[in-house]
């Protein structure tokens, strides 16, 4: 919904701006260690198991892990539009500073939906993420329509911290 929204709301130029921070970031998440499909994996043995121990260490390494990933990975999105400043003009520069904010966030926030999930707890990740997709819809909607590019920005951000601040 938010997508049909967004399209009718934003012009071409601006949402051609807002595409490349979602592209870089896809981009970026796909350069993957494998760790999340490993938890998905072990997780829900050790939870079979009942070997409390084992599913601490697994969601511990899973953190930590995806953590360090993802602050490397914003690096280097950051590293590389300070070394393309002069070919990018500001509003590209600013959509990749965003990509890397949202690289950082949306790598916990993915730790944390597969902790979720291993741990079986579907009605409550499912609540949870019922209202997040609500509230990104309806934040990025009216952020798109009170104040452009930025606003837009500004509501992806804020909405992917509240998805971070819930899970």
């Amino acid at each position: 919904v938010q997508g049909l929204v967004i399209r009718r709301i934003l012009p071409p130029e601006i949402l051609g701006i807002w595409n490349f921070a979602a592209v870089v970031r896809q981009f970026v998440m796909s350069l993957d260690l494998g760790i999340m499909a490993a938890v998905n994996r072990d997780l829900p043995i050790a939870h079979g198991r009942g070997n409390e121990d084992e599913q601490q260490s697994i969601r511990t390494t899973a953190l930590y892990i995806t953590g360090i990933q993802s602050v490397v990975m914003a690096a280097g999105i950051v590293i590389y539009a300070w070394l393309n400043l002069g070919r990018f003009v500001d509003t590209q520069i600013t959509a990749l500073y965003l990509a890397a904010v949202f690289t950082l966030i949306t790598g916990l926030v993915g730790v944390y939906v597969t902790l979720l999930q291993g741990a079986e707890h579907y009605l409550k990740l499912s609540r949870i993420l019922i209202v997040a997709g609500m509230v990104d819809a309806a934040a990025l909607s009216v952020g798109a329509y009170l104040f452009d590019l930025m606003g837009l920005m500004i509501a992806a951000v804020l909405s992917v911290i509240f998805r971070l601040i819930f899970l």
